[in-house]
């Protein structure tokens, strides 16, 4: 009775606080749960934005991932073919290289050889043989100079000095170092002076050496006829040295890996089946080639920023006349 009592009291409390009270209390958990929103909101970190790569790749002036690629493959293969065609040309020159001292080295061993087995036919002959025998063992350790210095300028263990340089001193030094090599074989060198206001921008003794390695080259391979050294085209960045000589342009144009063939084989020197004259002509034969000469040259010139060009004359009146041209850079004051 008591319970029925209360219960009687109680609900119409109930049914008034829920008709004032629960519109209330449904907003205040609304905006208890929105505030706990909005904290969690506000803790989170904020994302990063977008890299500048992915913003960029929807530019349509923007190269795709694929177009990369391909500008990759494409680089890489064409840097593998000029690292294939150094190490080729470094071979071919390696080749010559070693067949250019073949001759002086077989003519030594084969001088030799006759010495020790007494088939000289008189002490002069035999003092002559020796006489050679040491020429040929000087002209290969010469080579061998040549080849070295070349191959550190290349690799860069060997600095240029480059400087400004009297163009007519040079060419006083070149005559210098060669007039007595064309006097002993009857020739005629003509080097003229040119104006001493023209200097060049080069190494000396580099410079030095690729002149003197023409011009000796031309002098060993003549029986006849002259040599001309003379000032070309002159212009604000580069002079031209002119070498003018009667030997077919086809001498200086044999490619970097042409072996020419030997004029008898090693084996037979060796093997001491080879005959006297042939073992003296083998040490009379003029060394290095004059291609081999001529690429010396270049290599030399094209380090100080100059070029070489074999220049064939047909219209010259001398028959078989080639000009070298030698472009060197010019310093100007």
């Amino acid at each position: 009775m008591v319970a029925g009592s209360f219960h009687a009291y109680l609900s119409p409390a109930l049914s008034g606080w829920n008709k004032r009270k629960l519109i209330n209390l449904g907003w205040l958990i609304i905006g208890l749960i929105g505030g706990l929103i909005i904290g969690w909101r506000l803790r989170r970190p904020v994302p990063q934005s977008a890299p500048m790569s992915t913003a960029l790749a929807t530019d349509p002036n923007q190269a795709s991932p694929t177009q990369d690629n391909i500008q990759s493959q494409q680089a890489l293969q064409l840097a593998y073919q000029m690292a294939s065609e150094m190490s080729r040309l470094k071979g071919g020159f390696l080749a010559r290289t070693s067949h250019e001292l073949r001759s002086p080295m077989s003519g030594l061993i084969g001088m030799q050889q006759l010495i020790l087995a007494d088939l000289c036919d008189s002490p002069e002959e035999e003092r002559d043989f020796v006489k050679q025998a040491n020429e040929a063992a000087l002209r290969m350790v010469k080579v061998l100079d040549d080849v070295i210095n070349v191959a550190k300028v290349e690799h860069g263990t060997s600095e240029l000095a480059l400087q400004s340089v009297q163009l007519n001193m040079v060419l006083l030094n070149l005559y210098t170092a060669t007039h007595l090599q064309a006097q002993n074989r009857n020739l005629q060198l003509h080097i003229p002076a040119v104006n001493e206001a023209l200097y060049v921008a080069v190494d000396p003794r580099r410079l030095q050496q690729a002149l003197i390695h023409l011009v000796d080259g031309a002098i060993a391979n003549l029986e006849d006829g002259s040599i001309t050294v003379l000032l070309g085209a002159v212009d604000s960045a580069s002079v031209q040295l002119w070498i003018d000589q009667p030997l077919p342009a086809s001498v200086w144009h044999q490619p970097l890996d042409f072996l020419p063939p030997a004029i008898a084989p090693l084996e037979s020197v060796l093997e001491n089946t080879l005959e006297k004259a042939a073992i003296v002509q083998r040490v009379n034969t003029p060394f290095p080639s004059l291609s081999f000469v001529r690429v010396l040259a270049q290599k030399l010139l094209v380090s100080m920023g100059g070029s070489l060009e074999i220049l064939s004359q047909q219209d010259s009146v001398l028959q078989n006349q080639t000009r070298i041209q030698c472009t060197i850079p010019r310093m100007i004051a």
